[in-house]
């Protein structure tokens, strides 16, 4: 049976791959959008080409976030298990502990809310992106 801190470990591993995944792709639709706009006058499809760009920019800087906000996180849930380690040996000041880990524990919380918030704004306009850079081939 596979240990808590395996699963955690596997978890971590699989969510970092798919976001750099995520980010790879992004660079790439932007390299090769503005490769093929080669030289090309300004019409009005070129809109739709420029807001599939502004859109894979916004995802590839929410994936960035996205991994900011998770090392923050991991950091303050490290701070967290320390502190319940500490109270655990029984000593002194374990009221001052048991505030700052609930203090920890709301940091947290906050950063899986921006984290949950910037995964979705990840997938959610490298897709847009897709579409709107579609349209504008049809076009």
């Amino acid at each position: 049976m596979i240990s808590k801190q395996e699963f955690f470990n596997q978890f971590n591993s699989g969510q970092n791959q798919y976001t750099y995944f995520i980010m790879a792709v992004v660079a790439s639709g932007i390299a090769f959008a503005l490769n093929k706009i080669d030289e090309k006058v300004f019409a009005w499809p070129l809109i739709l080409f420029s807001q599939a760009i502004i859109c894979w920019t916004i995802s590839f800087f929410s994936g960035i976030r996205f991994q900011q906000l998770k090392n923050e996180n991991l950091l303050i849930e490290y701070k967290n298990m320390d502190i319940k380690e500490n109270d655990l040996h029984g000593m002194e000041g374990v009221e001052a502990l048991i505030e700052e880990s609930a203090e920890l524990k709301l940091q947290a919380e906050k950063a899986q809310n921006k984290m949950h918030k910037m995964y979705n704004l990840l997938n959610y306009f490298m897709i847009l992106g897709m579409v709107l850079f579609i349209a504008y081939e049809i076009w």
